[in-house]
This record gives structure tokens, C-alpha cells and sequence, in this order.
């Protein structure tokens, strides 16, 4: 924090679930809201997902029960393929070879700085963010299954 007030661009890592969760982290390893706010600039959040084999990749039509877990409609994916792996030689039967991260950018504009200073909970945060256009790491992994890169079980898993 000292060399980010003295106009150094930082950059760190912090364990948490979210972009926001990234400011209740700092508060908890008792950095000062204010300063939080007129510091940060932005945060991204990653996770890694398993890639379908291209190998033994599959197209499938999602059923409505998949849809709902997504908490997609038929409208939002019209006639769009999902895929899965369905296991070969080259990925020793797993359906997945090498990973992909699927990311949540969390930029700290005036209003999310506003929230920080009024020491708001993440739930706020994180709703601000998106109602300010961010999109979240669910969403992010959402778009990597309906290009094909992963499948829904294994956004599941880690979104």
C-alpha cells in the first residue's frame, strides 16, 4: 500500500472467492477503507477450468434441466452445440486436456469507491460492479461453455 500512495502501479495477489471479495480481504488484513479506495484501481480475479479434448470432443443439444442450472432460457442459446469430452487415449479417458481461466474484471470507479469508503459489504460491491457492467466470473465461464472451450460440469465446479 505504501508504494501505491506514493503513485507506483502495484500489482499483487490476494486468495478470494470474487473481484470484490479482494476488498473486504484488504479491510481484513486491516488496511484502511480510505485508503483502499484512493489506491485501487482495479482487480481481477481468475480461476482455471479444464478445456475439452479436441481430440474427443462432442456436440450435444443442452436440455432444459441444463439450461436451468446455468440459469440460461432457449432464447439465450438458440440453436448453439454444447460439448463434452467423451474420453480417449489422449486425455487417459478424461474428456479434458489443459486449462483455461475464466476471469472477473472489478475496475474501482467513483461509485465502487464511494461503497469502499462507507465500508459496504461485497454482496454491495459486487452488485454495484455488475450493475455498472461488470461481468462475473459465472458469466465469464457461462461464455467459455457456449463457445465451446469447457463443459457445464466443470463450471459448476469452480463458479
Amino acid at each position: 500500500m505504501q508504494a501505491s500512495l506514493t503513485g507506483h502501479l502495484v500489482f499483487s495477489t490476494l486468495h478470494t472467492n470474487d473481484a470484490a471479495g479482494a476488498v473486504t480481504r484488504l479491510v481484513d488484513m486491516n488496511v484502511a477503507p480510505y485508503l483502499i479506495a484512493s489506491t485501487l484501481q482495479a482487480v481481477l480475479a481468475q480461476r482455471l477450468v479444464r478445456t475439452i479434448c479436441l481430440n474427443c470432443k462432442e456436440a450435444y443439444v443442452a436440455d432444459d434441466e441444463t439450461l436451468e442450472r446455468l440459469n440460461l432460457k432457449r432464447a439465450d442459446v438458440g440453436d448453439r452445440s454444447f460439448y463434452y469430452g467423451r474420453g480417449c487415449s489422449k486425455c487417459n479417458g478424461t474428456g479434458y486436456k489443459g486449462r483455461k481461466g475464466v476471469f472477473e474484471y472489478l475496475r474501482v470507479s467513483d461509485p465502487i469507491r464511494d461503497l469502499i469508503n462507507e465500508r459496504r459489504p461485497t454482496l454491495f460491491i459486487r452488485e454495484r460492479a455488475r450493475e455498472l457492467g461488470m461481468r462475473t466470473m459465472r458469466e465469464d465461464a457461462i461464455r467459455n461453455v457456449l463457445d465451446g472451450y469447457t463443459t457445464v460440469d466443470e463450471i459448476l465446479r469452480y463458479t
